[in-house]
């Protein structure tokens, strides 16, 4: 199993070595967007469900919103808030620059992942297909769902094919 994933992963890995187009508006530097969602304070707060919140911060210089996720399962289907900041390092270390900033953080004396909110997102992978929309430019895409799935298979995600989330193309609108 392990030398199945490594082997892909060297296949794999060239591919991503091309920068990814630019979408909208300039992002921050990672590191700028971990200081921001490690200091930035809580505006407001929508609850998605028991254990996720879409929330609004603020540093005294930027507003943006982020994901919160306070789950703590400890059986290997269940989520816990550790995964995305885990995810995250490893994507870092990788350099793959495919997983949104997420951070560990203390929130009203729990442990929380707070995860850089995605501007830009046009639809999720399941509605492209659903609407038989073709990517523009399909050799590329299939080979970034092709690292996104390796990923994946790293770092154990079983949820890519429930609800996966890819950038708009630029100049297209987002779904907020």
């Amino acid at each position: 199993m392990i030398l199945r994933f490594l082997a892909l992963l060297t296949l794999l890995l060239p591919f991503t070595i091309q920068a990814q187009p630019a979408l909208g508006s300039p992002q921050p530097a990672r590191a700028e967007m971990e200081r921001f969602l490690s200091k930035a304070a809580i505006i407001g707060k929508r609850q998605h469900n028991n254990f996720q919140w879409r929330i609004s911060l603020d540093d005294g210089e930027r507003r943006h919103d982020a994901s919160m996720e306070t789950e703590v399962g400890t059986a290997r289907h269940q989520r816990h808030y550790a995964f995305n900041p885990a995810a995250y390092e490893l994507d870092k270390a990788l350099d793959l620059n495919m997983v949104a900033v997420s951070i560990p953080r203390d929130m009203d004396g729990r442990p929380v992942a707070v995860t850089w909110w995605v501007d830009n997102v046009a639809m999720s992978e399941r509605d492209r297909r659903s609407k038989k929309i073709e990517p523009p430019d399909p050799e590329r895409w299939n080979k970034q769902l092709q690292i996104a799935r390796v990923f994946d298979e790293l770092i154990a995600n079983p949820y890519r094919n429930i609800h996966p989330e890819f950038p708009a193309a630029a100049g297209t609108k987002g779904n907020e």
